[in-house]
């Protein structure tokens, strides 16, 4: 299934042409339009990464430990209750294992 960014009128009319080639065969087909968020470019992220490393050598703190904080600061965490165990964190970007899953 192709994915179109429509901008402007010839975006749409590049998915008005797409749709008008699917066959009318009575199955049933699914269209999803949402909403596009730019994310942040290469230059952007390297830029970031550069800050704190400068902020990591004038603190003492690691560089890891701070964009940790970083993150916990600006992007939030959202509270997770695992069985019977005391709450935990689950941070919004994808845990990279399980020590990272709980944060206590």
């Amino acid at each position: 299934m192709p994915t179109f960014k429509a901008i402007g009128c010839a975006g749409l009319d590049a998915v008005r042409h797409y749709l008008g080639k699917i066959p009318d065969d009575g199955r049933r087909r699914r269209v999803t339009i949402v909403l596009h968020k730019e994310k942040r470019s290469i230059s952007q992220n390297a830029l970031y990464h550069m800050w704190v490393g400068i902020i990591a050598d004038e603190t003492g703190h690691s560089h890891d430990d701070l964009h940790e904080a970083f993150k916990a600061m600006f992007l939030g965490r959202k509270t997770v209750k695992l069985g019977g165990s005391e709450p935990g964190y689950l941070s919004r970007q994808r845990a990279s294992t399980r020590r990272d899953l709980l944060i206590f």
